[in-house]
């Protein structure tokens, strides 16, 4: 079980567990349910299995730890 932030690029699914950091914006765990999503391409999913699923993929074809 994986909660935070997920992304999808071109180079696979993009994880940050507790916050991510940009130029324009931050997002923060602590804060996750005031977002109106998608911030940039981020979700916010409960665990991993959550964002395979809404990205429609399977686990060999992102690059998080098994």
């Amino acid at each position: 079980m994986n909660p935070g932030f997920y992304k999808l690029t071109d180079d696979g699914l993009l994880y940050g567990p507790n916050a991510i950091y940009s130029p324009i914006y931050t997002l923060l765990i602590a804060d996750k349910d005031n977002y109106s999503y998608p911030v940039d391409g981020w979700y916010y999913f409960d665990n991993d299995d959550e964002a395979y699923t809404f990205f429609n993929l399977t686990k060999q074809k992102s690059n998080l730890p098994e």
